[in-house]
């Protein structure tokens, strides 16, 4: 036995891991005295975990507290003797069987109950509602009390600490959804609040949320004309202050704590990082939200000393994050959008909407940096790396999104009489509201920025059923293993039946996201995409009934404003590059509230000849100046005007027309009239009009694209650009793609030829950054008729009419400058050059045919059909002595199969049997072919990972016992 691999820290996360869930107190205690009992949640065994771990080559065990699969209340936490004796334990056992040890230690929902039993005071929160003020200056209004909320990690406690009440006068700015607060005018009438509550109405959820219904009411005197109040509950919850001084010497004291008892971390399982909140979706969304945001003291002077101290009275502020809360007016109320603003003017609105995002954006840095800070203390404290790998996302959007009564994932819904078709791939009439709101408020919406903790990260976004058909949390997934420090991502889903969940799979692995054997042809990256899309976080701000999604798209890479402004290098020929991966167009979907430096990186792609494409609403104002970006916006974009940003218009059914350059673009309708669907019409006037829509009997121009002297293209798209590859609305169009075709970025022989496949066959076609394409059968057609949920119902039926093949055919399919026949099963991807098939992975095939530019290569693989996987392996995962290899994965029955990889007689093959990168002789056989090697397979090596190595001549001698040469002195010089 020999070792062949090493494992960095990227290879190490991608090591096989097993998890154990404890699910109960009961569980932590038994499992100290019995760590081979089974607990609840899939009936696992630690001690057979580790036992069915390989034990080498970081291989590691994760053991989680989890709510998820049962359990009801928690008092141990990471800070408890008996969580400590209990994690010894199951260490001691892991180091037994050389694996690595993980916990959930540095997790905010574990630390939270644990921090605010320890100290004399806790992270709070604020809830707030809007209501009328009579004539006599009395108020009522009405507000569930929050007792529990219950999550994953176990239940949280709340107190009511105090109640407040905020009196003020709200004016309608004209043609909008804005009203007008003074902030100067606003009343501070708290000494006249009283909590009224009925104990009798107390519930707990199925979810596990327990509230009771409740009032403040009261009667303030000197009011004037304030006619509006905010009744405010600040609750103490089990929860860390984060921004008191003692947070940090928190965390560090934990880890201290686990390693003075001997518990030595390769990882901190690190699964839905964010800040305490509740569970329960359907009590907290859409008219029903509760409006909580976390506020400390210590939030509230960070806050002041970042942006004015006119915010050190903060609390009077949640006025403008009362949302859609004029109950009074009727039941359609939230339907409005209505919401508070700073002042009458326009730039009064967009400092508003940014001051909304200054709270969201330092509460969410400064719990990552919290996190990151104490993550690198352990690190330093174990002198390794500690890996910190699982997601971010929890109420993902669309996934969590609410929608109306009776509508499902798919295209249809059960209700009788609908006018619409509905879907979570589109906006429909029927959309309620974002679940990013949840996100917004429990820190955890900006994905990118917990990517700066967690390694590789990943996303569920297709969660409880719901399969991502236009492949967006795919995309996302890509792009967190782009910017991510170890460059790789998982794409979880959970819930589909099997038949689906299989599809799924084959995709995932088409884009890179499956790791296995495909991954090794792709050079364990993701799939490259030409187009950079800027992750639209504004529409949070803006209203927050719409949080991280305006187009499903899938053909792009997504990244923040902020983590684009850092990477960006320019190109000469109008390219830019990010890392290692370099791009042919930017995207920008809604970003009202933009960084100076963000126009200045437009300015240089366009001066260069790139290209650049803004939809939606114009930009409002310069987040680091504060200053008016109108002027150098129309400059850029070549318009004479346009209409201001939060003046949209709504076109509800009005169609969207193309023209000039855009021609070809097939017209739209536009399915609503909320914030994401408005339009903006522009005058052009060094640019050329592209688009139309007929509103109020006119003919108003939408879109307008400007050629720069050096061939940039700057095109505005006033209005959002549907991309419905679900067809899950009745027109399902394809906008976005068409128009960045009809820009040359999507071509049959040029850049983005891979998208372009896929958007005009039936297989998602997938180039890597090693250039290895990959193809899987599209399954965006599958409707999704089954229920939401983690476990499928025995007997289940759905219709099944839907589901794809699973056979790749391809008949002189181009892709590019290729023509590719070849016949198999499931997923495959080979990479090419020269005329050379470098490395291909490939299920029920006997071969494949490539003609490209070095002429044809036909590769004939065996007589019948069999599973094969060949690739180079790194040089960087090369163990010391290990001169080259490949990496070989064979199921072929009774035949051997040739591989068009060069013999060498110093060739030795090799078996991992553990995939912990050590060696073994194999059985197999090896023997010389024209223009490669013929290996025989012998049945207990198929399916297992085989290296072809040629070793180091020295390493090659003492395998054999052969002492080594006698290295020459060089003779002294005199």
């Amino acid at each position: 036995m020999s070792r062949i691999l090493e494992f960095p820290p990227k290879f190490r996360m991608l090591r096989p891991t097993g998890t154990l869930i404890i699910t109960s107190d009961e569980e932590m205690e038994r499992l100290e005295k019995d760590p081979g009992m089974k607990v609840r949640a899939f009936d696992s065994s630690f001690t057979d975990i580790c036992r069915n771990l390989p034990g080498r080559g970081g291989a590691h065990v994760d053991v989680a507290y989890d709510f998820f699969f049962g359990g009801n209340e928690r008092k141990y936490f990471p800070t408890s003797d008996q969580c400590i004796r209990t994690f010894r334990v199951l260490h001691s056992i892991a180091e037994q069987h050389g694996l690595g040890f993980g916990a959930s230690v540095m997790s905010p929902l574990d630390l939270g109950p644990a921090y605010s039993r320890l100290k004399d005071h806790c992270g709070q929160t604020c809830q707030f509602r809007e209501g009328p003020i009579d004539s006599q200056g009395r108020y009522d209004v009405q507000m569930p009390v929050q007792r529990r909320w219950f999550h994953n990690k176990g239940p949280v406690n709340l107190k009511v600490n105090r109640l407040e009440a905020f009196a003020f006068s709200e004016r309608q700015i004209p043609g909008t959804s804005c009203w007008h607060v003074d902030p100067a005018d606003i009343m501070d009438i708290s000494p006249t609040a009283r909590l009224e509550v009925d104990e009798s109405t107390q519930k707990t959820t199925g979810a596990g949320y327990r509230f009771l219904q409740g009032r403040i009411r009261g009667k303030a005197d000197g009011l004037a004309k304030r006619n509006r109040v905010l009744a405010v509950i600040v609750y103490d919850v089990e929860e860390m202050d984060y921004f008191h001084q003692d947070a940090l010497p928190f965390l560090k004291q934990v880890i201290d704590d686990h390693a003075r008892a001997g518990i030595t971390y390769s990882s901190f399982y690190s699964d839905e990082m964010h800040i305490q909140f509740d569970w329960d979706l359907g009590t907290h969304f859409g008219p029903t939200e509760i409006n909580t945001r976390y506020l400390t003291p210590g939030l509230v002077r960070a806050y002041s000393r970042l942006h004015g101290s006119q915010y050190r009275d903060f609390h009077k502020y949640l006025v403008y994050f009362a949302y859609a809360q004029h109950s009074w007016e009727g039941p359609d109320y939230w339907r409005r959008g209505d919401q508070h603003v700073l002042g009458p003017t326009p730039h009064d609105v967009y400092l508003t909407w940014k001051m909304r995002r200054d709270y969201f954006r330092l509460l969410q840095d400064h719990v990552v940096e919290l996190f990151i800070q104490a993550k690198r203390y352990a690190e330093k404290l174990t002198g390794r790396v500690i890996l910190t790998r699982a997601h971010a996302t929890w109420q993902e959007s669309p996934t969590c999104d609410h929608f109306d009564l009776g509508v499902g994932f798919g295209g249809k819904c059960g209700t009788e009489n609908m006018e619409v078709p509905v879907s979570r791939y589109d906006y429909t009439p029927r959309y309620v509201w974002s679940s990013s709101i949840r996100e917004s408020q429990s820190a955890c919406y900006d994905y990118f920025r917990w990517g700066d903790y967690l390694t590789g990260m990943g996303t569920d976004h297709p969660e409880g059923g719901y399969i991502d058909r236009n492949y967006h949390g795919a995309a996302l997934a890509c792009s967190f293993g782009h910017y991510n420090e170890l460059d790789y991502a998982y794409y979880g889903h959970w819930g589909a039946p099997q038949p689906v969940s299989d599809r799924v799979h084959d995709l995932a692995a088409a884009m890179g996201l499956g790791g296995g054997a495909m991954a090794h042809v792709q050079g364990w990256r993701h799939r490259k995409s030409p187009v950079l899309c800027l992750y639209p976080l504004d529409l949070n701000y803006v209203e927050e009934r719409f949080g991280s999604w305006t187009v499903q798209y899938g053909y792009a890479d997504y990244l923040t404003e902020e983590k684009f402004v850092e990477l960006v290098h320019i190109l000469p020929d109008g390219r830019f590059r990010l890392k290692d991966l370099t791009y042919q167009a930017l995207v920008l979907l809604f970003e009202p509230l933009v960084l100076r430096k963000t126009f200045d990186v437009i300015e240089d792609i366009l001066r260069h000849g790139g290209t650049v494409v803004w939809c939606s609403m114009p930009p409002a104002i310069f987040l680091d100046s504060l200053a008016d970006v109108g002027a150098r916006f129309l400059r850029i974009f070549g318009l004479r005007s346009a209409r201001k940003p939060h003046l949209g218009m709504k076109a509800k059914d009005a169609v969207v027309s193309f023209e000039g350059a855009l021609g070809e673009v097939p017209s739209f309708r536009i399915p609503t009239d909320f914030p994401p669907d408005l339009v903006f019409p522009v005058v052009p006037d060094v640019s050329n009009p592209v688009a139309w829509v007929g509103l109020g009997g006119r003919r108003r121009v939408v879109g307008a694209l400007r050629i720069t002297r050096a061939g940039g293209r700057a095109l505005y798209l006033g209005f959002r650009p549907r991309d419905d590859q679900s067809r899950s609305t009745p027109d399902a169009p394809r906008t976005l793609f068409r128009v960045l075709s009809s820009l040359g970025i999507y071509s049959p022989s040029g850049p983005g030829v891979a998208e372009h496949a896929s958007n005009t066959g039936d297989y998602l076609v997938a180039e890597s950054p090693n250039g290895a394409l990959s193809f899987a059968r599209h399954y965006y057609r599958v409707v999704e008729n089954w229920g939401g949920g983690f476990f499928r119902p025995k007997d289940e039926s759905y219709d099944e009419s839907a589901l794809p093949s699973r056979r790749i055919e391809l008949k002189d399919f181009r892709v590019g400058r290729r023509t590719i026949n070849y016949d198999g099963l499931h997923k495959m991807a080979f990479l090419e050059k020269d005329g050379c098939l470098e490395a291909f992975c490939g299920f029920g095939t006997s071969g494949i045919s490539i003609d490209g530019p070095s002429g044809r290569c036909s590769f004939t693989f065996a007589d019948q059909p069999v599973d094969l996987a060949f690739a180079p392996v790194p040089a960087e995962r090369l163990a010391k002595g290990v001169e080259r290899a490949h990496f070989l994965q064979a199921r072929t029955g009774r035949q051997a199969v040739w591989l068009p990889v060069p013999y060498d007689a110093r060739l030795r093959l090799v078996v991992d049997e553990k995939d912990d990168g050590c060696g073994s002789e194999s059985r197999s056989l090896l023997s010389p072919a024209e223009g490669g090697l013929l290996a025989a397979i012998v049945p207990d090596e198929q399916g297992l990972s085989l290296y072809l190595i040629t070793e180091c001549a020295e390493t090659t001698r003492a395998r054999h016992g052969v002492p080594p040469r006698a290295s020459r002195q060089p003779k002294a010089r005199h």
